[in-house]
C-alpha cells in the first residue's frame, strides 16, 4: 500500500485520483504522476507528490501516519428515516472536506453532494471544519459503492 497526497506539486490543485493505469492527472495544468508520486516528464511539476508511512494491522485496518494532523475517525451509521447515510466525524479547524464516491475499484472518483442536515437538498459539495464532530448525510449510495472523504488542509 502506498499514501500519496493529493496535492499537485506545480500548483496545489486536488488530483481526482489515479487511473486504471496507475496515473494521476492534475486538472488545472496538466501534471502527470504515477502511482508511486514520481512526476512524468514533461509534465510542468518538478516534484514528486509527498508519501506517507502507511501500516496494515493484524485486524486488517490500514493506518496512515500524517505529519502534524490529528488521528480522525470516520463513522458509518445506519441509514437515517428518509433515507440518507450519515457519515459522522471530527471536522478540523483549517481543513476543507468533499466526499467522493465511486461505483467500483476501477471507476473515477466523482464528487458527490451531501447535505448537512437530515431534511435539506444535496447540494453541498465542500465543508471547512471548525474543530467540532459534524455529520454529513449522502444520498443512499448503490450496491457495492466506494465513499471517501477528502480533506484539506488550509496553511494558516
Amino acid at each position: 500500500y502506498r499514501a500519496l497526497s493529493a496535492e499537485c506539486t506545480h500548483a496545489g490543485c486536488l488530483l481526482p485520483g489515479f487511473t486504471a493505469n496507475k496515473i494521476a492527472a492534475c486538472p488545472c495544468h496538466g501534471s502527470r504522476f504515477n502511482a508511486d508520486g514520481s512526476v512524468i516528464p514533461g509534465s510542468p511539476a518538478e516534484f514528486p507528490l509527498a508519501s506517507y508511512e502507511v501500516r496494515l494491522e493484524p485486524d486488517g485496518s490500514l493506518h496512515i501516519a500524517l505529519p502534524d494532523f490529528p488521528p480522525v475517525e470516520l463513522s458509518l451509521s445506519p441509514l437515517t428515516p428518509a433515507r440518507r447515510l450519515p457519515l459522522r466525524f471530527l471536522a478540523l479547524r483549517n481543513v476543507s472536506y468533499e466526499v467522493l464516491t465511486r461505483s467500483g475499484p476501477q471507476n473515477p472518483w466523482l464528487p458527490a453532494p451531501f447535505a448537512l442536515n437530515e431534511r435539506t437538498p444535496f447540494n453541498q459539495l465542500a465543508v471547512r471544519g471548525a474543530g467540532i464532530p459534524i455529520t454529513l448525510y449522502l444520498d443512499t449510495p448503490g450496491p457495492g459503492a466506494w465513499i471517501s472523504v477528502a480533506a484539506r488542509i488550509q496553511t494558516v
